[in-house]
């Protein structure tokens, strides 16, 4: 085997390890990428179920309102009704 053999060989090694390297590379950057995904995916479920509660307090403090309204507006026609005032 001649020097030249021995230069290429070694180059070619060389080349073969940096392909396993930068494939290494890639495959924890794309293992990265999947848990930031999952964390994200976590935060947005979250994020949907706070929504949709306070959805839900929402409603309820709109029906609270209402209930009050009509109340209040009961009892006003009622005093109006028995005393007169206006």
């Amino acid at each position: 085997m001649d020097a030249r053999e021995t230069e290429y060989r070694a180059w070619a090694h060389v080349q073969s390890l940096k392909s396993s390297l930068d494939e290494h590379n890639l495959e924890l950057r794309v293992k990265k990428a999947n848990e930031a995904e999952a964390r994200s995916q976590q935060k947005l479920a979250a994020g949907e179920a706070e929504i949709a509660d306070m959805r839900q307090k929402l409603e309820y403090s709109k029906r609270l309102v209402y209930a009050s309204h009509i109340t209040y507006c009961r009892m006003y026609y009622r005093r109006e009704n028995i005393t007169g005032i206006k």
